[in-house]
């Protein structure tokens, strides 16, 4: 099993990621300092249709270049901060947070409760009477852990309207998580009624979130968050997310008419992976005006009677990866409800799956459905997965398999990548992953060493 799971995520390796351009820079997947498994990496346009050997030979270019970008002294510290912090989060006592936060909050801690009584159909555990607002301006307050006591302490109010916590590390450097919030804000609002009172809960959410880990003076890791959401109409978000030197940034943008994604993923300045699609239409349910608890769980169980009636509703929808301008796989559904409909009227027919005409049904509708491509930086198409009928003990069944347009050729990913070179890729990945792993005293001991 393992051993199918590892060719199943070098399939994704190969086709989605690309490694540094002059060959390794880190210690990769060797066992000694800057050894890597990359090499040069053409980054010339590929015309001409390659075969499947010399489409493999491409692939391991391109992951064994991945492989050998990775040198784990880059994150060595930020691991060791990690083995730190999850002593302090497992061995300190958090009562006094607790305490702090359940006395200004007393409401935040009961109506999760009331709600899940209500949902179960249970009689509701009585709230308190008093409502609660939260906001990054209304608490302000700075924790610090007393590391001679094993506890935490608190140090009064910050000065910039930022939640704070602080504790050393290991060598006695002071390390510090923040949390604050910047532009405009928008206010979200609950409200329900118990024993005749009327309770509300509030939270004043600045539109821009930002976080930031520190080591003494020096950043290890940071996010930024901004959210735009209204009611009935849209709702977006863009994150950028960095740890040391790895960064990744995510767009998401649902609107009622369509939406898109969009994810990048870099190693320094590098950008190792990006990824835009444009995605389905999707049918939203107008909801009323309130925000009591009875309104939102109303307006959930309208989603749960039309879900078929909705999915039936999707459209067309495209997708790209792009590998550092080398490599590109592409995707397009015609027509998502369609697809669904077709299906679920396939499994109500009278032909059964595991029979050859039933799998070859199947493989019918998804292959009609979608069209996809494996490209090295032209147009000219190298591979595509297409579903296949495949017997298996005298039963048919539907599996995805690389058909290779150069000489027709189709391939399951088993007996794709469960041959040499990738096995020596095999042997490169377990040596990186074993390293991060050796660096960390807490992934040492609750992960171990892994064999693929």
């Amino acid at each position: 099993m393992k051993k199918y799971l590892f060719m199943v995520m070098m399939a994704a390796v190969t086709l989605s990621f690309n490694g540094c351009k002059d060959g390794p820079s880190g210690n990769g997947g060797g066992d000694n300092e800057g050894q890597g498994g990359g090499g040069e990496i053409n980054k010339e346009a590929i015309t001409e249709q390659l075969s499947p050997e010399e489409t493999k030979e491409h692939l391991m270019k391109i992951a064994n270049g991945l492989v050998g970008k990775f040198n784990t002294n880059d994150q060595k510290a930020a691991l060791q901060l990690m083995d730190g912090m999850i002593e302090k989060y497992e061995t300190y006592d958090w009562e006094p947070i607790g305490n702090y936060f359940e006395t200004r909050y007393q409401d935040l801690f009961a109506a999760p409760r009331y709600m899940r009584a209500v949902l179960k159909g249970e009689s509701p555990v009585p709230a308190m009477n008093h409502a609660y607002t939260f906001s990054f301006e209304g608490e302000r307050v700075i924790w610090e852990a007393d590391d001679a006591n094993r506890t935490w302490k608190y140090k009064g109010e910050s000065s910039d309207n930022s939640i704070i916590l602080r504790a050393k590390d290991k060598s006695g450097t002071m390390c510090e998580a923040k949390f604050w919030g910047t532009g405009a804000t928008k206010t979200y609002e609950v409200t329900w009624i118990e024993n005749g009172e009327n309770h509300t809960a509030t939270g004043i959410i600045p539109e821009n979130v930002h976080f930031t880990l520190t080591q003494g003076s020096k950043l290890i890791a940071s996010a930024d968050l901004k959210q735009d959401m209204q009611r009935n109409n849209h709702a977006t978000f863009h994150i950028d997310a960095k740890v040391v030197n790895l960064r990744w940034t995510t767009d998401l943008d649902i609107r009622t008419s369509n939406g898109s994604f969009g994810f990048a993923f870099y190693y320094g300045e590098e950008k190792l992976l990006s990824a835009l699609a444009n995605l389905p239409k999707y049918k939203l349910l107008p909801k009323d005006n309130s925000t009591d608890v009875e309104s939102y769980e109303n307006w959930i169980e309208q989603y749960e009677e039309h879900y078929d009636e909705l999915i039936r509703e999707i459209g067309s929808a495209d997708a790209i990866v792009d590998i550092f301008g080398m490599a590109q796989c592409k995707i397009n559904i015609t027509n998502g409800g369609q697809t669904y409909a077709d299906i679920s009227n396939l499994d109500k027919g009278d032909v059964p799956t595991y029979t050859q005409q039933g799998a070859q049904q199947y493989c019918d509708v998804i292959n009609a459905a979608q069209t996809n491509g494996i490209y090295f930086n032209s147009e000219t198409k190298q591979a595509d997965v297409r579903m296949m009928v495949t017997e298996h003990y005298g039963d048919y069944e539907p599996e995805p398999v690389l058909y290779f347009p150069s000489d027709g050729t189709s391939y399951s990913f088993e007996q794709y990548f469960n041959r040499a070179p990738f096995t020596d890729l095999q042997q490169s990945v377990e040596t990186l992953a074993n390293n991060y792993i050796k660096i960390s005293s807490w992934l040492t001991n609750n992960v171990g060493e892994i064999h693929f």
